[in-house]
């Protein structure tokens, strides 16, 4: 029996975010920033102190004050969820517990703006983790403000979810097509 490739997510959903008009250098550090940033950030939800590099402290901050006043606890971390039978894969940044109970998946953002790209690859986290943890309820994207103030919540609808999951599958789909 022949062997299913796995696809990424940000594999998936890589040709819908046109980076065309921004120089290399630029990219280069857009892309170093966030994994950076999020290097930071995991460490600081598991508890383990990490000197903070200059140009990124604002970006901590602006988690560590919504991590501390939302997270009631950590469920998972940066953990890779396969799902065998749709043949992709995917790591959500957090799987936590927030202060009023529910559980949601977090997917850490740096960029100030917000792309329409970010609602599929919640939606594929969303159908990856719920597997193993179906009472996750919602899940967002979390824009760290650069200067350390209070960070943007991007919650995706559950209206909109299903759509964005469909159109993720379907360019899943097209890609295992046209590309095996």
């Amino acid at each position: 029996m022949e062997e299913v490739k796995l696809y990424r997510v940000t594999e998936i959903i890589s040709d819908y975010a046109d980076f065309s008009m921004v120089p290399p250098d630029v990219l280069n550090m857009a892309s170093e920033r966030g994994t950076a940033v999020h290097a930071l950030c995991a460490a600081y939800a598991k508890g383990i102190y990490t000197p903070v590099p200059e140009p990124y402290g604002g970006y901590l901050n602006s988690f560590i004050s919504w991590f501390d006043s939302e997270v009631y606890r950590v469920i998972d971390l940066e953990r890779r969820f396969t799902h065998e039978a749709f043949g992709f894969t995917g790591q959500p940044d957090l799987i936590v517990v927030l202060y009023n109970g529910e559980i949601v998946l977090i997917d850490l953002k740096t960029p100030v703006t917000k792309y329409k790209t970010w609602k599929a690859q919640l939606a594929a986290y969303l159908r990856l983790a719920r597997a193993e943890y179906p009472g996750i309820k919602k899940a967002g994207s979390l824009r760290l403000h650069p200067e350390g103030n209070t960070p943007t919540m991007d919650w995706l609808e559950p209206k909109e979810e299903l759509v964005a999951f469909n159109a993720f599958l379907s360019k899943l789909n097209a890609d295992r097509y046209f590309r095996s």
